[in-house]
C-alpha cells in the first residue's frame, strides 16, 4: 500500500511523513517501524516469509508482522491494522516489549534505517496469508526460534529484535499471557 511513513529523529521523535519508497532508497531516511510477533495458544510464534516481490530482504522469513506506521497512527494502531490486512486476523491488544534503531543496506537495492518496536500478541482463528506481502507462514517454539534465527534466511530486523530480547531478558511468551 503506497503513502507516507513516519520519519523520527535518532530520539524516536516524530520530524515528518515521507514515502515509504523514499524512506528506503540509498542510505534510507530514519523512519518508524514495527515487527509484531504474534503466539498462538500453544506459545508458538507466527513466522512469515517475505514475498518475493518484495524489494528488500525478498523471501527472508520474520516475525509475523514487520511494517511500518502511518500518518496519525500509534504503533499498536498500525499493528493491529496490519494484522488485519497481511493475515486475516483481528487482535485486540500487542504488548510493547523493546525498541531498537539499525541501519543495513541490501545489496543495491536501498537499505533499512528504522527505529523499530517489537510488540507480541496472541491470536487465535484461522490465519489468511496476503501473498502480495507473504508466501509461506509456520510456526516454533520461541526457545527453538533463538538458535533458528540465526539461519541466513532471516530478516536483518528479526535477528536483531531476537538478540535484543536476549539481552534485556525479555520472554516475549511471558508478556503474552497478560493479554
Amino acid at each position: 500500500m503506497p503513502g507516507k511513513i513516519q520519519t523520527v529523529n535518532w530520539k524516536d521523535e516524530l520530524t515528518g511523513l515521507e514515502e515509504k519508497e523514499k524512506c528506503h532508497d540509498g542510505e534510507g531516511i530514519l523512519h518508524r517501524a514495527f515487527v509484531l510477533m504474534l503466539f498462538n495458544g500453544k506459545g508458538d510464534v507466527l513466522l512469515t516469509r517475505r514475498s518475493r516481490k518484495k524489494r528488500l530482504w525478498p523471501g527472508y522469513w520474520e516475525a509475523s508482522i514487520a511494517s511500518h506506521i502511518r500518518e496519525g497512527k500509534s504503533v499498536e494502531q498500525a499493528a493491529l491494522r496490519r494484522a488485519h490486512d497481511e493475515l486475516g486476523i483481528r487482535i485486540q491488544k500487542a504488548e510493547f516489549l523493546l525498541k531498537f534503531r539499525y541501519k543495513i543496506p541490501y545489496m543495491d537495492k536501498g537499505s533499512e534505517n528504522e527505529i523499530c518496536h517489537v510488540l507480541a500478541a496472541v491470536y487465535s482463528g484461522k490465519i489468511k496469508p496476503n501473498q502480495k506481502e507473504i508466501s509461506e507462514c509456520r510456526h516454533i517454539g520461541y526457545s527453538e526460534l533463538k538458535d533458528d534465527c540465526e539461519k541466513p534466511d532471516y530478516s536483518p530486523w528479526m535477528k536483531i529484535a531476537i538478540r535484543q530480547m536476549a539481552k534485556h531478558r525479555i520472554n516475549p511468551t511471558n508478556k503474552t499471557r497478560n493479554i
